[in-house]
């Protein structure tokens, strides 16, 4: 190989070698990061949701208990029969099938709560997924980490363990969007609902 055709490899061999590291850089900085879980605190519309799931269950969980100490008096009047006599079998009878009756319904009501917790986690993590994706794409971020943005605090050492366990050791400022996302988000249903009211 002449001087030349080595040179010129040598040069290719510097200009693929400064792409690589250049397109290294590209992808380290086209990484951020978001807390969804400070997204789902601070979206207005979920949380209201939520408070109003809240408010179902503590209504549902207060009912059940007015229900059951109308079961347990009712189950006090057995006392009043002999317990070989047919009145208190027909009252035994009807008191275990108003029980079964009574667990069913509230297993279902229970149910209902759950699943629509589910659903309204499942719907705004959506959202937010598509919020989250049209911002990336906006500004060529190709991965985005979900991690933890709360401190440690020395007295909860449940914060510790999970900062501890993290996947995110050190992020450097700027690429945290967490905010940007929040504000978008509010920006957006500000506009579509001026308002205010909950949209059902």
């Amino acid at each position: 190989m002449n001087f030349k055709r080595w040179t010129s490899a040598l040069v290719l061999c510097q200009l693929g070698l400064a792409l690589g590291l250049i397109s290294t850089a590209n992808a380290q900085t086209n990484v951020a990061l978001v807390d969804i879980g400070k997204v789902f605190k601070n979206h207005q519309q979920f949380t209201q949701q939520l408070d109003q799931l809240k408010t179902q269950a503590d209504e549902f969980k207060a009912a059940s208990q007015m229900l059951q100490q109308q079961f347990m008096m009712k189950a006090e009047g057995l006392n009043q029969y002999l317990k070989d006599s047919q009145e208190y079998r027909d009252t035994e009878a009807k008191l275990a099938k108003e029980s079964a009756e009574m667990e069913v319904q509230q297993r279902a009501k229970m149910r209902d709560l759950l699943t629509a917790e589910a659903r309204l986690h499942f719907d705004t993590y959506n959202e937010v997924q598509k919020y989250i994706s049209d911002y990336c794409q906006e500004r060529g971020i190709q991965l985005v980490i979900r991690y933890d943005s709360e401190p440690m605090k020395m007295s909860d050492p449940a914060s510790i363990m999970q900062r501890v366990n993290s996947g995110v050791v050190y992020n450097r400022a700027g690429k945290d969007i967490t905010m940007n996302i929040i504000e978008r988000i509010t920006q957006v249903r500000s506009a579509a609902n001026p308002s205010g009211r909950l949209n059902q």
